[in-house]
């Protein structure tokens, strides 16, 4: 049997799919497209806790322009502390955190960060469009990225470099 009648013979067996179901064929968007980021993002995460994982964090110091990972025993007892109360949170507690219109945790679009984060996130290879932060305390913060319900941590910002903002009231 010829090759062309075993490409048609198995085209048809695809086809009648054994009582399987049919999924039709994904088409690619253009990359330079944009969609809007309620069309990619699932809810459903908000209702589970939160989950965490530091294998992703970022060991370069000062990589992301204020971002280290040389803690005080102070502040890794702070951070450790901070995750464990995180873990007993759902996703849509930590994001309704806040006062006065401000959400304390909330995530931002990577071209908003500091050109340095931006730089050191195109060196990781990162493709996320998307960065999240928790608000350790005033100026602290801790950044990374959500998948679902996992926060993937990455660097520990205690001078609010990567998203420098001006200081009200000044």
């Amino acid at each position: 049997m010829g090759s062309g009648k075993r490409k048609k013979k198995k085209l048809a067996r695809q086809r009648k799919n054994a009582g399987g179901k049919y999924v039709p064929p994904v088409v690619a968007t253009a990359d330079d497209k944009k969609v809007p980021v309620s069309a990619t993002q699932d809810a459903s995460y908000k209702n589970e806790l939160v989950r965490w994982t530091a294998r992703e964090i970022d060991e370069v110091p000062g990589a992301a322009d204020g971002c280290r990972w040389d803690l005080s025993a102070n502040e890794t007892v702070e951070l450790l502390r901070f995750l464990d109360d995180l873990t007993k949170k759902t996703w849509a507690e930590c994001e309704n955190e806040g006062t006065k219109g401000h959400r304390r945790n909330h995530d931002h679009a990577i071209n908003e960060l500091s050109k340095a984060a931006q730089n050191r996130l195109r060196q990781l290879d990162q493709n996320e469009e998307r960065v999240f932060r928790f608000r350790l305390s005033g100026a602290c913060r801790l950044w990374g990225f959500r998948s679902g319900s996992l926060f993937r941590v990455l660097w520990y910002d205690p001078e609010h470099k990567v998203y420098p903002v001006k200081k009200r009231h000044t």
